[in-house]
């Protein structure tokens, strides 16, 4: 297929490479994968077909330089390009999304908002709801950041979009606003509030990665969401003024266990063990399937062009698997120690760990 086949088929095979290696964190390959198939409708001559790939190139990009330059020049031009391929052919879906990206780049700056409403417009045209919570999401933080005194607006305009992505059943829009809300609250003084919020996240977060179905998945899915445990943290010991209290600190301690549970939780899934130690439960194969298919309906809730009638069905489905896989889940803990161990493991506070200490430990 690749490099002599008809275009379009060498287009899809280095487009399924591309996503495959995407979905294994294999980025840097991925990102191999994706600039070939750019050069390819480059060499042929076919910008509209060329203006999503260079946006998965950016995207790509991105993850490949990780926390360490997160919103570089580099990183920056290539969204530029991408924007320009996608306004040039026509491409309003991708042209929004792109302007999402863009706008994260400019928190801050009018730019910010600018691309945001732009973004917000496109989709309003479109009918795309599930990337106009998105949007709204962006724009919301793009105002706080260039005002922080507009913080009470952009929490109700969070709380909106929220409400909008839970009817929708979109559960990664209602984490990110949960967590953006939590942050609007504290920049806006309003640090209890914050902290409630990001424990909502927090909440939502684990609900999102215990949904996934595949090990590896469940892994990286959450990795995405850990530092929100930090930020949990950094909020309940900094919300009083002074040396944070007894009760700060039991609270604080017991964040870092849970995100110390969910990291051994996530070494364990990454390395496929669970799977041993469950493989002879029939029920493993059983939640298995449930999970498969709720995530199926996930994805269909986040990409499908559903009519009303048709979301409907499906978050009436998803939220009856939902309730099937976690009877089925709490009759494996009661009957299986070592599911137990690793899907609820019980968490112990601050002062049960001081109690178990010697004096001179503690």
């Amino acid at each position: 297929v690749e490099p002599e086949g008809p275009a379009l088929l060498r287009s899809w095979a280095l487009s399924g490479l591309g996503a495959t290696s995407w979905a294994l964190s294999r980025y840097r390959e991925a990102l191999g994968y994706y600039r070939r198939e750019a050069e390819l409708w480059r060499h042929e001559a076919n910008p509209y077909r060329e203006a999503p790939v260079r946006y998965n190139v950016a995207l790509l990009a991105r993850y490949v330089r990780g926390d360490d330059e997160p919103n570089s020049p580099e990183l920056l031009a290539l969204f530029e390009e991408a924007l320009r391929f996608a306004v040039q052919v026509g491409n309003r879906m991708a042209e929004g999304e792109i302007r999402l990206e863009i706008a994260t780049f400019h928190l801050g700056e009018e730019r910010a908002v600018a691309e945001a409403e732009e973004a917000l417009a496109i989709f309003r045209s479109l009918g795309t709801r599930q990337q106009e919570v998105w949007a709204r999401l962006v724009r919301a933080m793009a105002v706080l950041r260039l005002d922080a005194g507009s913080a009470r607006e952009s929490v109700r305009e969070i709380e909106e979009a929220v409400e909008a992505a839970r009817q929708l059943g979109l559960l990664l829009f209602v984490t990110r606003g949960l967590r953006a809300k939590a942050v609007a609250q504290w920049e806006g003084g309003s640090p209890q509030e914050a902290i409630a919020s990001v424990f909502e996240a927090l909440d939502s977060a684990e609900r999102i990665r215990n949904i996934q179905p595949e090990d590896q998945v469940r892994a990286r899915t959450f990795s995405a969401w850990s530092r929100m445990y930090t930020m949990a943290q950094h909020m309940i010991l900094e919300a009083e003024a002074g040396e944070p209290g007894p009760e700060a600190l039991s609270l604080a301690f017991n964040v870092s266990e849970r995100q110390r549970a969910r990291a051994l939780l996530d070494e364990v899934d990454a390395a496929q063990a669970s799977r041993i130690v469950m493989e002879s439960d029939r029920r493993h194969e059983e939640r298995e399937g449930i999970l498969a298919e709720m995530s199926g309906i996930q994805r269909s809730l986040l990409y499908g062009r559903l009519s009303d009638e048709e979301r409907s069905a499906l978050l009436r489905e998803l939220e009856g698997l939902e309730e099937k896989e976690a009877r089925l889940r709490g009759q494996m803990a009661e009957s299986d120690w070592t599911f137990r161990a690793l899907r609820q493991p019980a968490i112990p506070s601050l002062p049960q760990v001081q109690r178990s200490l010697r004096p001179d430990q503690a």
